[in-house]
This record gives C-alpha cells, structure tokens and sequence, in this order.
C-alpha cells in the first residue's frame, strides 16, 4: 500500500485548486509549490489578524479597568478629603466662636489655619502625579498634629484603618 500524504488547505485555496486544471506536470508541480506557500502565508496572516484582535480587545480592557479603578481612587481621595474638610469646618467655626474657642488648645489655631490652606489648595483633577500624593500626605500629616494637638489623635480618625497607624505613628 502506498503512502497516504494530508495537505491541509483553506477552503478558498482548496476550492481554487479544485477549479484549475493544469494541463502540464511542472506546471502542477508549480501550483502545488504554490499552494504550499499560499498556505503558509495564511497562516502567518492569521497569526497577525490575532494578534492586532488580541493588542485591540486588550486596549479595551486596559481602557474599562483603567476607569473603574479612577472612579475608585477618586471616590476614596474623595471622601477623605471632604472628611478633612468637615473637621477643618468644625475647628474653624470654633476658632471663630467665643464660646467654643476654649475647647481647642491655643496653638490648634495656627494648624487649622494651615490645614484650611493646604485643603484648599488641593487641586480635584484628573491627574495623579507626584504633587498631588504630596499634597495629600501633607495634608493627612496636618491633620495628625491638630488631632494630636487637640487630645483627639486616638478618637477622631478617617478609617478604622488609620487607628493602628495613629497608635504606632509618633511625631
């Protein structure tokens, strides 16, 4: 029994093999010479369809977890900032009151002070750059002097988190 050899093609090289009948040997000795670079040149297109498919869905990808991790962080930088705020809020409305003035320390006010600076000179936009992590620790730092200042540094934290941070931090 004679060997049997496979040769796999694509269905339109298949078809087009199909449909021209060469009337010489070397003619069809081309054609299979042919046939055999058509195939492997099929192949090497489908490897770069796939990968310009695989770099484009990836793009999408990177783009959607991009966004969703923005609006995570933002929510978060967010949220600790209008905290910050609503205890610069409630310190200054002290400071400024006759009656609740007595309640903080003296030197809290120069702190506060600074502390309002620093908050409103936070700029919310959306870049994340070296500054802005800056600013941010600048201003959680200030706050850990005025709650230190003020006798709060254990009882008024941002998140349970920062309890043990506060207890272990030291100035």
């Amino acid at each position: 029994m004679a060997p049997v050899h496979v040769v796999l093609v694509s269905p339109p090289l298949l078809l087009s093999l199909l449909l021209h009948q060469p009337a010489e040997q070397s003619t069809a000795a081309m054609d299979i010479a042919d046939a055999f670079d058509a195939i492997s040149g099929y192949e090497e297109t489908l490897v770069a369809q796939g990968e310009a498919m695989g770099m484009e869905r990836g793009r999408e990808l990177g783009i959607e977890e991009g966004r969703e991790l923005g609006v995570m962080k933002g929510a978060e930088i967010g949220s600790e900032l209008g905290f910050y705020q609503g205890c610069y809020a409630v310190w200054n409305h002290m400071l400024q009151s006759e009656e609740h003035k007595s309640k903080l320390p003296a030197r809290a006010a120069k702190s506060v002070a600074s502390f309002g600076a620093l908050l409103e000179a936070f700029e919310l936009k959306n870049l994340v750059d070296e500054d802005m992590v800056q600013e941010l620790l600048r201003i959680r730092a200030k706050f850990k002097v005025i709650t230190a200042i003020a006798g709060l540094r254990e009882k008024l934290v941002y998140s349970e988190e920062d309890i043990k941070a506060h207890k272990d931090m030291s100035f």
